[in-house]
């Protein structure tokens, strides 16, 4: 890699995709918060009040993606947004949606997907929170990892 006037020249990318994050960055988590606040919830249910109910997989994937590190909080946003940041507007301009996905076959659970373009994230119903947790610890491990090119 060759450094110019103290910054990575752009012509050579990066070989280990971590690096492509900034070192401040990577010790800064997100304001998960503020994402929660703003972020679209589909599918999770009505409380007959036109409010959503508590879901459990909703509490499940939020108090996950916040036990992440902070390069692992990025990656999770990366794998839903294309972006490992938030826009100059902040959470409220990141237009992020979860999308829950009915799971008709509980012997084969499936990773979640998402939609970059769109910023949804399409979370299967998971059972429980440790299966919840281990699948999205294994999107942000094969999120980074690509074709498995060199």
């Amino acid at each position: 890699m060759r450094i110019c006037l103290g910054e990575e020249d752009p012509q050579d990318p990066p070989s280990d995709p971590s690096s492509s994050f900034p070192s401040q960055q990577i010790r800064t988590g997100l304001d998960l918060s503020s994402l929660r606040l703003y972020t679209r919830h589909e599918n999770f249910g009505q409380d007959g009040r036109g409010g959503e109910e508590r879901d459990p997989l909703k509490s499940w994937f939020w108090e996950t993606w916040e036990s992440m590190s902070p390069l692992h909080q990025r990656r999770l946003l990366t794998f839903v947004t294309g972006s490992d940041r938030f826009p100059l507007s902040g959470a409220k301009g990141v237009g992020m949606v979860i999308t829950k996905r009915d799971v008709h076959h509980h012997h084969h659970l499936p990773l979640p997907r998402s939609s970059t373009c769109t910023c949804t994230l399409y979370l299967p119903s998971y059972p429980d929170r440790m299966v919840t947790s281990a699948k999205l610890e294994k999107v942000v491990e094969l999120a980074y990892q690509g074709f498995g090119l060199k």
